[in-house]
């Protein structure tokens, strides 16, 4: 499983590199955003809810095979919501647009 996580990774970072436009600002953002990311996956926010609902089922005699993906789903979808409203602030201060 990790090599094929390892190459989805690889060719994601390939599919993405195109719109860096060759700014190392961008690059090294993404690369940033990219390693606090890894280490926000071994946070107790993330770890203890895992646990929690896995040993809930495993008491329940229910086998918690899909616990970590719907965890991930969740938590992307979340990203991917609030990504765009989180962007807003910064095209107004880039385009001088104001509120009012």
């Amino acid at each position: 499983m990790m090599p094929l996580q390892a190459a989805a990774n690889g060719l994601d970072w390939i599919w993405v590199s195109p719109g860096f436009n060759g700014s190392p600002a961008l690059f090294g953002t993404a690369l940033l955003a990219y390693g606090l990311g890894l280490r926000h996956v071994v946070d107790a926010d993330h770890i203890a809810p895992i646990d929690n609902a896995t040993r809930k089922m495993m008491e329940a005699g229910r086998r918690p095979v899909t616990v970590r993906i719907f965890f991930s789903l969740g938590h992307s979808a979340i990203v991917f919501l609030l990504a765009p409203r989180l962007n807003r602030p910064f095209d107004m201060i880039r385009t001088k647009e104001t509120l009012y």
